[in-house]
This record gives C-alpha cells, sequence and structure tokens, in this order.
C-alpha cells in the first residue's frame, strides 16, 4: 500500500512540476523540431539520472522509512541509508537534474 500512496504522490506532486506544467508551457505556442543531437542526448540522460534519483529515495522512504515523499503521509522511522547518508535532500537534487535535463532538451 505504501508503493500505491508513493506512486499517487509522485504522479500528483513531482509529476506536475516536472512533466504537466513543462508540457503545457512548450505546448502553448512553441513550435521547435526535436533533432537529436549529443547535447539533447546528455540531456535525456541527465533526465533519466534524476528520475533515477528521485525514485530509488522514494523506495528508501517506503521501505526504510514506513512512509511516503509526500507530507501528509511522512515516514515514520529516520531513513539516513545510501543516498540520505551523504545529503539530506536527495528527492531534490532527483527533481532538480529532470528540470536541468528537461532545459537541456528542449533548448530553454
Amino acid at each position: 500500500m505504501l508503493f500505491i500512496r508513493t506512486l499517487i504522490f509522485t504522479l500528483i506532486g513531482p509529476g506536475s512540476i516536472t512533466v504537466i506544467i513543462p508540457y503545457f508551457l512548450l505546448s502553448s505556442s512553441i513550435n521547435f523540431p526535436l533533432e537529436t543531437g549529443r547535447f539533447r542526448l546528455l540531456g535525456i540522460v541527465v533526465i533519466l539520472l534524476g528520475a533515477l534519483i528521485y525514485f530509488w529515495c522514494a523506495w528508501d522512504f517506503a521501505r526504510s522509512g514506513r512512509g511516503t515523499p509526500a507530507p501528509w503521509d511522512p515516514p515514520q522511522m529516520l531513513v539516513s541509508r545510501r543516498l540520505y547518508r551523504k545529503v539530506r535532500n536527495p528527492i531534490f537534487i532527483g527533481m532538480t537534474l529532470v528540470l536541468v535535463g528537461e532545459a537541456i532538451v528542449f533548448q530553454s
């Protein structure tokens, strides 16, 4: 059940910031070709790295902390393993990497 709640929060919270809002901003009136190139491929790699970090941390919240990243359903236990051992908020780093990758891909 924790994984379902985490997935729902991911779709509503970070999903709207990293997917839905950029989609509406870019599809409103801007017409640009999506030709591939090394720079855009770098952006895709950055997006995938950010998504991996986010989902890895969300998994740690659900598995180790017995909670979700949502503020209304926080972890019951302190999560201090893997990326949380090194960085205080690795989920934000993951989301930021996704946004930076999108900026590279869409050249915005």
